[in-house]
């Protein structure tokens, strides 16, 4: 009788070998953020894609939370851009961000979908520079200098 051979550790490696290199590498690149307190927010990021891999750019969306409220979808616009090696998206509100703290999750796929959150801090909102008050029209009133009180005469 004769006995059965257990398969070597040689071809359980091989076999390993040859399905990692079928495997797919999805990648979050960096994102880019410009949430500023009281102007909308405007937020970027990109998936690295592999050849082959097909997202089409309607099946992205994303859900923008300001605090502790969720924005309405009708006030959150998203687009895509499908380029050789990745799918840049653009998040955008049509309102201000009056929240120091906005989370924004991006779902990508259609059925199935892999998603991300991101948690963004606004900046305060910045002092105009001098270059934009420089471009701001002055009537001759405000730069001249206050009247001086006329001079007062004592009586005798």
């Amino acid at each position: 009788m004769q006995k059965k051979r257990q398969p070597s550790s040689i071809w359980i490696a091989i076999t390993l070998l040859s399905a990692v290199q079928s495997a797919s590498a999805l990648g979050w690149s960096r994102a880019d953020q410009a949430a500023v307190l009281g102007h909308p927010l405007s937020f970027a990021a990109s998936l690295r894609l592999d050849p082959g891999d097909e997202i089409a750019p309607e099946c992205v969306r994303a859900e923008v939370v300001a605090g502790d409220r969720t924005l309405p979808a009708g006030l959150v616009r998203v687009s895509a851009e499908r380029s050789a090696d990745a799918l840049a998206m653009h998040v955008a509100t049509e309102i201000s961000i009056d929240e120091p703290v906005v989370s924004v999750t991006l779902q990508i796929g259609c059925p199935m979908r892999l998603s991300r959150r991101f948690v963004l801090f606004a900046d305060p909102p910045s002092a105009p520079s001098a270059l934009q008050a420089a471009a701001v029209p002055r009537s001759p009133a405000v730069d001249a200098a206050p009247p001086r009180p006329a001079a007062r005469t004592a009586r005798k």
